[in-house]
């Protein structure tokens, strides 16, 4: 895998009562893992914890 820097992106879990705090993440080509897309992009968060359960990762990024 192959650490990427897109121009922006912004990285949440968002927990069950819809509240979203930011986490640490990265952006990696993985050509294996995503062979759908040309880029073969995809997002590694990086978590101290487990996320609570019901919780899901929201991404927005604006590529250059």
């Amino acid at each position: 895998m192959t650490r990427v820097a897109p121009a922006s992106c912004v990285v949440h879990d968002v927990d069950a009562q819809d509240l979203a705090t930011e986490v640490p993440y990265d952006i990696v080509a993985d050509p294996a893992g995503c062979p759908e897309t040309a880029d073969h992009l995809r997002v590694v968060v990086h978590r101290s914890t487990p996320a609570a359960t019901g919780t899901h990762v929201r991404v927005s990024c604006l590529l250059p």
